[in-house]
C-alpha cells in the first residue's frame, strides 16, 4: 500500500524515495522506538528493500511541540545527518546547496533533502480538537520561510481577515517588502545560512522565545474565548489575537535582523550585555569584538589541501 501511495506523489525509485520518502522516514523515526528496518528502503538504493507502512501509530502522545522539531529536522542523529562531511561549508549548515543532483567527471551525484529545507516558501501545524467549539478548537501554526528558521505563529482558523505580514499585500516573489512576513523571514534566514553555525543560536533563541510565549499565551486566550456567549464574539476576539500575533512576529523579526548585521557583522561577533544590548568600551564605542576563525574540523581540511603553503615560519 505504501508504494501505491507514494507512487501518486513521487515514483518510488531512487529519487523519490532519497528525496521525499526519505524525509517521511524521518519523521515517522521520531514517534517509533525502532525504526532502522526501513532505512534500507528510505536510502533508495535496494530494490526490493521492505517499503516503510503507510502510517504508524505514535509512541507516545504527539505534543505541538514534538511537532514544531520535526518540521525543523535535519536528519540529526540518523543514518542521513547532514554533520559528517563539508557539504555545509565553512559554518557548517545543516543544509545543501540547489539543484538535488549534480554532475563532475561524467558522474551523477546528490544532495540530501531534509525536512527542513530553505526552499520551504511557508509551512504549518494544523492543532485540531473536537472537544472545542470550531472558532476556538481548529488552530493555524503558521511559519512563512523553512521551519527551523521561524516561530509558528498562532493563526485561528475562524478569523475574517489575516495579518498585513501573511497577506501578500505590496509584495511577490520579486518585490521586497518590510511589512511582508516572507521577506522579512527570508532577510533573517538568508543572513544565517552562509554562516550557520556562528549566527542561528542568535535567531533560535528569538524562535523559542516567540513559540514559548505562544504556548503560555494559548490556555489563557482560550479560556476567554470560551466564556465569551457567542461564536461571533469569539471569531472577533480570536481575529484580533491572530492578527496581534502576527505583527508582533514580523515586528520581532525586524528587531532581529537589525540586531544580527551589527553583531555579525564582517565576520566578527561583538559581544552583547544581558539584557541583549551592545557593550561599549570606555570611550563610548563598540567593545573589542571576538574573532571566532575557522571551526577546527575545516580549519583541519583546509591544512591538509594547502600543506605548508599556510604555515606562520618559525621564529
Amino acid at each position: 500500500m505504501r508504494v501505491l501511495w507514494a507512487g501518486m506523489m513521487a515514483e518510488p525509485d531512487f529519487s523519490g524515495r532519497r528525496y521525499c520518502e526519505a524525509r517521511v522516514w524521518s519523521f515517522f523515526n521520531r514517534f517509533s522506538d525502532d525504526f532502522s528496518e526501513y532505512v534500507p528502503y528510505a536510502k533508495g538504493i535496494e530494490k526490493d528493500a521492505k517499503p516503510m507502512p503507510l502510517w504508524i501509530i505514535p509512541n507516545k502522545a504527539v505534543s505541538l511541540q514534538d511537532l514544531r522539531d520535526a518540521m525543523r529536522d535535519h536528519y540529526e542523529g540518523t543514518p542521513f545527518a547532514l554533520d559528517s562531511d563539508i557539504g555545509g561549508g565553512l559554518f557548517e549548515m545543516p543544509y545543501r546547496v540547489s539543484p538535488l543532483s549534480f554532475k563532475l567527471d561524467g558522474k551523477e551525484y546528490f544532495n540530501e533533502r531534509p525536512i527542513s529545507t530553505f526552499q520551504t516558501a511557508w509551512s504549518f501545524i494544523s492543532q485540531m480538537r473536537a472537544s472545542m467549539p470550531r472558532e476556538v478548537g481548529a488552530c493555524f501554526w503558521f511559519g512563512n520561510d523553512d521551519g527551523n528558521m521561524v516561530a509558528y505563529t498562532p493563526m485561528y482558523s475562524a478569523i475574517t481577515c489575516v495579518p498585513k505580514c501573511f497577506s501578500g499585500e505590496g509584495a511577490d516573489d520579486i518585490t521586497f517588502s518590510m511589512d511582508n512576513a516572507f521577506w522579512v523571514c527570508n532577510w533573517v534566514s538568508n543572513m544565517v545560512y552562509p554562516r550557520y553555525s556562528m549566527m542561528f543560536p542568535s535567531l533560535k533563541a528569538v524562535r523559542d522565545s516567540l513559540d514559548a510565549s505562544y504556548d503560555r499565551l494559548q490556555p489563557e486566550i482560550e479560556a476567554k474565548a470560551l466564556a465569551l456567549a457567542t461564536p461571533e464574539e469569539r471569531i472577533v476576539m480570536l481575529t484580533d489575537y491572530s492578527c496581534k500575533k502576527g505583527d508582533e512576529m514580523i515586528a520581532r523579526w525586524k528587531k532581529l535582523a537589525y540586531h544580527l548585521i551589527v553583531k555579525y557583522n564582517d565576520m566578527v561577533v561583538r559581544p552583547e550585555n544581558e539584557d541583549g544590548t551592545f557593550k561599549r568600551n570606555q570611550y563610548g564605542g563598540g567593545a573589542r569584538v571576538q574573532r571566532p576563525g575557522y571551526p577546527e574540523r575545516y580549519a583541519r581540511e583546509l591544512i591538509k589541501q594547502t600543506g605548508t603553503d599556510l604555515l606562520v615560519p618559525a621564529k
